[in-house]
């Protein structure tokens, strides 16, 4: 059909509204804006939006000098508002979800898709928690059947851990139960290193050991 404005098809019951068969190698469907071709499926299923040749099963390529974007929107708000899952015809391997519900944020799931496989979650506050889904810091590191271990690995160069603070402090700090127990870093004092013990002195200074700036040891 050339020089119809509009192309209606109707089909009931199951029927196949529109079929497209092409025995060849060329693309089953092109659509065009006046003369840009915007929309492609090619002859193995690949689908391009604003592609003419598309190289994965969905390629989106933005407009000249825009970025191109995918929105994942639901009618409501409350409960899980859009995912991207991984999966096979047998199993689910893993899930980003965003949740308006408690625990609010964008979810992580590996292993699984079930709440269980929950291993990451970013909260509406920017707290990162990994092995909790309610983070109490920038980034909280959960486990609560085995030791928590990180590592921190450079093959050719030097592997540093930085604690920065723009106008105070910074520390590493150990809990037992609840108890803020012991503490290396920068307390009050900003220009020395100490390991200090701010919980169970009954008597006498918490500052155990103390590397001052001059280089005395206390």
């Amino acid at each position: 059909l050339i020089g119809v404005d509009r192309v209606e098809v109707g089909a009931a019951g199951a029927v196949v509204g529109l079929a497209v068969t092409q025995s060849g190698s060329a693309d089953l469907v092109r659509l065009y804006d006046g003369a840009s071709q915007v929309v492609t499926v090619d002859d193995v299923g690949k689908v391009g939006i604003g592609s003419a040749i598309p190289d994965g099963t969905l390629t989106i390529h933005g407009a000249s000098g825009g970025n191109p974007g995918v929105i994942l929107r639901r009618n409501t708000g409350g409960g899980d508002i859009a995912s991207i899952q991984w999966a096979s015809n047998s199993a689910n391997f893993a899930m980003i979800n965003y949740r308006d519900a408690a625990p609010h944020g964008l979810q992580f799931y590996s292993g699984g898709t079930a709440d269980s496989n929950l291993s990451m979650i970013i909260r509406l506050n920017g707290n990162v928690g990994i092995g909790t889904n309610v983070p109490q810091a920038k980034l909280h590191v959960y486990d609560g059947s085995a030791a928590v271990y990180s590592k921190l690995e450079s093959t050719n160069g030097s592997a540093t851990f930085d604690l920065r603070q723009t106008n105070k402090y910074g520390s590493v700090n150990w809990y037992y139960q609840g108890t803020h127990k012991w503490l290396f870093g920068q307390v009050n004092q900003e220009d020395d290193i100490s390991l200090y013990q701010p919980s169970g002195v009954s008597v006498g200074t918490p500052y155990r050991i103390i590397f001052k700036n001059d280089g005395k040891i206390g």
